[in-house]
């Protein structure tokens, strides 16, 4: 199989005959570009040779430390005045057209995604990636070291799962807390 190429939508977006089997998320992609050139999101198209065989759109946002689990939220960082907001990446979706479904392509895409925002972590604050996974997809993320949220977003309960993947280095947190006793 060629080397996939990951680029920056178009506004030849809008005429694509993807499809991944999710109106909903088909139709985000057809509207993409618009957002994308306003730097609200960041969309992307992953070819294969001269087919697409998928998208993926994220964006910035602040998530209230209180809707992580505790071992996440417990790091008290009151006395500094430091925000009680984690920066995140949120993928608004990823996306592989249903001929191309099944065959390890969103794991692989779902792996490059984690790598560049680990990478990215490591320059700026960014503590997660988030995600709302459709129900039936919740292990699948799990499988790639996402976690369930504290609390699922009210307008998404029985539709999907508000999930994280930690971009922090935890090891690295819990020897300076056991050393230090950090966050105390």
């Amino acid at each position: 199989m060629e080397q996939a190429k990951i680029k920056k939508v178009t506004a030849g977006v809008q005429n694509t005959k993807f499809d991944c089997g999710d109106k909903y998320i088909n139709a985000l992609i057809k509207d993409s570009y618009y957002p994308s050139l306003l730097n609200k999101v960041c969309t992307y198209e992953v070819e294969v040779g001269s087919e697409i065989i998928g998208y993926c759109m994220y964006c910035f946002n602040e998530v209230v430390v209180e809707q992580f689990p505790n071992d996440f939220s417990d790091y008290n960082l009151e006395a500094t005045g430091i925000k009680k907001t984690a920066t995140v990446v949120h993928i608004v979706f990823l996306a592989i057209d249903i001929k191309y479904q099944n065959r390890g392509n969103g794991t692989k895409l779902l792996r490059v995604l984690i790598k560049l925002f680990d990478d990215l972590a490591k320059k700026y604050p960014i503590q997660a990636i988030t995600l709302d996974s459709k129900l039936e997809l919740v292990k699948w993320y799990e499988e790639s070291g996402f976690r369930v949220m504290r609390t699922n977003k009210k307008e998404q309960a029985g539709i999907t799962e508000y999930m994280y993947h930690t971009c922090m280095n935890v090891e690295q947190i819990e020897r300076y807390t056991e050393e230090f006793g950090g966050g105390d």
